[in-house]
């Protein structure tokens, strides 16, 4: 609808004059990160043969870690959480608090990759918090936080990350906009 609207009047937009601007509702762009890691999930599929000479087809992030339901849907409150935290800031703080949600689950205790979290101890992440009081961190594995998959799934799961936090994708939802006000009116009506 958005390219339909642009290409209106050879390409000048409904108004002369002005420029329409796209905004993502920020409900459905976690929901697109979403979907993307569950069609990666069930994408990964490899052949195992069979004793019997037969072929099976099996999931491939079974062996070192799964993308489980509950481990996408935690990936995607985060990111919707992360990107609420810094409506109205800057292109690369949104993107920077994005990827602090993937860093944080991806980190483990033998590599810690909590440098994109927000520091200090009035933030989500335990690792700062500890860090700011002048403790040893927890666990990861007692924090229940982490997910592990193969190198190269973990790499798919990153370009996906990185696919959602362009420049053009990040000005979409610097206005924290979301579709909520339209469907309580469509549903009044």
């Amino acid at each position: 609808m958005y390219k339909t609207i642009v290409d209106l009047n050879d390409g000048e937009g409904p108004y002369p004059g002005v420029n329409v601007e796209k905004e993502e509702c920020i409900n459905h762009y976690a929901k697109r990160l979403k979907n993307r890691l569950t069609y990666l999930r069930k994408s990964q599929y490899v052949e195992k043969e069979l004793k019997t000479g037969r072929k099976r087809k099996e999931f491939a992030m079974k062996k070192k870690g799964i993308l489980t339901d509950s481990v996408i849907d935690k990936l995607a409150q985060y990111f919707q959480k992360n990107l609420r935290e810094v409506i109205g800031h800057g292109v690369e703080d949104m993107r920077n608090c994005i990827m602090a949600s993937f860093f944080h689950f991806s980190s483990n205790d033998e590599k810690p990759q909590h440098h994109l979290c927000p520091t200090g101890d009035k933030f989500w992440c335990f690792y700062q918090k500890a860090v700011a009081a002048n403790l040893p961190p927890p666990s990861h594995t007692n924090m229940k936080v982490q997910f592990q998959l193969e190198p190269a799934y973990m790499e798919e799961v990153h370009n996906i990350y990185e696919d959602l936090t362009t420049d053009e994708m990040m000005w979409r939802c610097v206005k924290g906009r979301t579709q909520n006000p339209n469907e309580s009116l469509h549903q009044r009506i």
